[in-house]
């Protein structure tokens, strides 16, 4: 993926946009905001994926996903980066020979080296969220995501009546295969007693009974 010079875009942020982003509202060096994007794109244990994808960019066909050796080779770039505080700069003797000298990141981050791929802005506003929920990673939106905060979301389905009755008349010959239709038609006492019978098999199971009350609605709502 060669680095172009880039344009703003609404869905895309680039590399090193963002790790100067990070930078700022963490109040931290660019190698220490290269760790922290690393901590957000750890590595699932159990499927191996990484909560970002990375992409390239051309004017023919616009953004497009890396390979999974470009994907190595990004991964592999902020892993050095942080490492050794540098990036690489390709430079040409007099026979026209490529030469590569490392730089220092804030070297890098004026001319555009060595961090040289974009990622979703929604990626990542989705990956902070979840890594403050799941491992207390707080940190503050970078101002180069705000425009796009509003994480769109799948509106919830209702459950239709035919449904819901179906799943009533589940439950209720559930109970009364194992307890009877009699407690079946009036579980409340059962479920909410100290005493229930429905509730001891849960207590027992270590299990948490819904309320008595609740299932009774439940039950009490099956259309025949």
């Amino acid at each position: 993926m060669g680095w172009l010079a880039l344009e703003a875009h609404d869905k895309f942020v680039p590399a090193w946009t963002l790790i100067n982003g990070i930078a700022e509202v963490g109040g931290v060096n660019l190698q220490s905001a290269i760790r922290l994007l690393n901590l957000l794109n750890q590595q699932d244990l159990i499927d191996g994926s990484r909560p970002l994808s990375f992409y390239g960019h051309n004017i023919f066909d616009g953004y497009f996903l890396a390979t999974d050796q470009e994907h190595y080779l990004c991964i592999e770039a902020m892993r050095q980066a942080v490492l050794s505080g540098t990036v690489k700069k390709v430079i040409y003797n007099e026979d026209g020979g490529p030469i590569e000298t490392a730089i220092t990141l804030d070297e890098g981050f004026k001319c555009n080296l060595g961090m040289n791929f974009f990622i979703r802005k929604q990626d990542v506003i989705k990956a902070i969220i979840e890594k403050k929920t799941s491992n207390g990673l707080d940190l503050p939106m970078p101002s180069c995501l705000q425009d796009m905060t509003t994480i769109p979301r799948d509106k919830p389905q209702k459950t239709s009546k035919k449904t819901s009755n179906l799943q009533a008349k589940f439950i209720h010959s559930l109970i009364a295969i194992h307890y009877g239709n009699e407690i079946a038609n009036n579980p409340r006492s059962h479920i909410d007693g100290a005493r229930g019978v429905i509730r001891v098999a849960f207590e027992s199971n270590g299990l948490t009974a819904p309320s008595g009350s609740a299932v009774s609605g439940w039950i009490n709502q099956i259309i025949p």
